[in-house]
C-alpha cells in the first residue's frame, strides 16, 4: 500500500515541467475535478515529452535517461481514495490499468485555498484513445467493422483484468483510455474515481448517487442507483453506438442505437454482439470474458462488408 506523503516533499523527487492538455494529442484528457500535470525525475533542466509546448531542447544522449510521470491534482471534497487503492489490488500483467508510484497531500492551510490530493503515474508520452481516433480519417466517415471489433476488444481486454478483481469502474468511456501502443493498438484504462469493490461477480452495490458519465451511464445505475460488473459492459455498447454515430451529439442513447441496427455496414453477427452489451437488465448482460470469446471467434471467420 502506497504512503501518503506530505505535498513539500514532491519537489524532492519531481519537477513540475507543463500541463497535459499542453501536449498534442491528451487537449481532451482533463476532467473538471482535476488538473493533470506532466512531471520529470530530472533535476531542472530535462527536456518534456515529445509535443509539450516547452520541447525545444535539441536533445542528446543525457535526454535518454529522463523518466517522465503524470501528476494528477484533486481536490479534497472530489477526492476518492479508490482510486488509488482498488488500482493497487487489480492483477494487470499485460500492464492494461493505471498503477500510481505516489501519493501526496495538501493540507488547506498549506494552499491557503483548497485542500488537494496528488496521484503520480509513470508516463510515456501516450495519447488518450477519445484523441487517437479522432484523427484517424475513415472512409465515408464510417469505421470499418474490423477496427471497431479490434477497439472493443481492446477495451474489453483492459475491463478483464478490473472485473477478474470484482471491481466496477463505473466510468467507462473513450477518454478514459490511453493508448500504450499504435501497432499493434493496445489500450490501459485510466481514472478509476468512480470505482468501486464488489464481494463477487454477481454482486451489486447501491450507491448514493448517479455516478459517471451521461449516455454511457448503465440504466441500472440511472433508474436504481445501483451497480454491477455488468454495468461497464453496458458502457463499453454505448462507446461503439456513440463511435458509429460520430457525428450525432445527442445524448438519446435509444435513437442512436436503433440507427446502428440499421446500418447496412456492420454485420447482423456484429449487431447481435452489441445488442448483447446493450440488455437492460444487468444480469442478462453478456460478460466480459463473453465479449472476449465472441471478438476472437469473430476475427477466426472476419466477415467483409462493402461500405456504400
Amino acid at each position: 500500500m502506497l504512503e501518503i506523503k506530505n505535498y513539500k516533499t514532491i519537489f524532492d523527487k519531481y519537477e513540475f515541467m507543463s500541463k497535459l492538455d499542453k501536449i498534442k494529442g491528451n487537449e481532451d484528457l482533463i476532467g473538471n475535478m482535476s488538473k493533470v500535470y506532466v512531471l520529470s525525475e530530472r533535476p531542472k533542466g530535462g527536456v518534456p515529452p515529445k509535443g509539450s509546448a516547452d520541447s525545444r531542447c535539441d536533445g542528446g544522449d543525457d535526454d535518454k535517461a529522463a523518466i517522465y510521470y503524470i501528476c494528477k491534482r484533486i481536490r479534497g471534497d472530489k477526492y476518492n481514495e479508490n482510486e488509488w487503492k482498488l488500482t493497487t489490488s487489480i492483477n494487470s500483467k499485460d500492464d492494461r490499468v493505471i498503477c500510481f508510484t505516489d501519493i501526496y497531500h495538501r493540507s488547506k492551510e498549506e494552499s491557503s485555498f483548497h485542500e488537494y490530493y496528488y496521484l503520480i503515474s509513470p508516463f510515456n508520452g501516450e495519447q488518450d484513445f477519445f484523441s487517437y481516433y479522432s484523427d484517424i480519417e475513415f472512409p465515408k466517415d464510417i469505421i470499418p467493422e474490423n477496427v471497431l471489433q479490434e477497439y472493443l476488444l481492446e477495451m474489453a481486454l483492459c475491463l478483464k483484468d478490473c472485473h477478474d478483481a470484482n471491481i466496477a469502474h463505473l466510468d467507462v468511456k473513450t477518454e478514459n483510455f490511453i493508448v500504450t501502443s499504435e501497432k499493434p493498438l493496445k489500450l490501459k484504462l485510466i481514472d478509476f474515481g468512480f470505482s468501486v469493490k464488489l464481494s463477487s461477480p454477481n454482486d451489486y452495490k447501491r450507491l448514493k448517487k448517479v455516478i459517471g458519465t451521461p449516455f454511457y451511464v448503465a440504466p441500472e445505475i440511472d433508474e436504481h442507483k445501483a451497480c454491477y460488473l455488468a454495468s461497464d459492459v453496458f458502457s463499453l455498447g454505448a462507446i461503439i453506438i456513440f463511435l458509429t454515430n460520430i457525428f450525432d451529439r445527442s445524448d438519446d442513447i435509444i435513437f442512436q442505437y436503433k440507427k446502428f441496427k440499421r446500418m447496412k455496414c456492420y454485420s447482423e453477427t456484429f449487431k447481435q454482439l452489441v445488442a448483447k452489451l446493450l440488455i437492460k437488465d444487468p444480469r442478462k448482460r453478456i460478460t466480459i470474458n463473453g465479449i472476449i470469446d465472441a471478438l476472437n471467434k469473430m476475427k477466426e471467420k472476419p466477415m467483409i462488408i462493402e461500405i456504400a
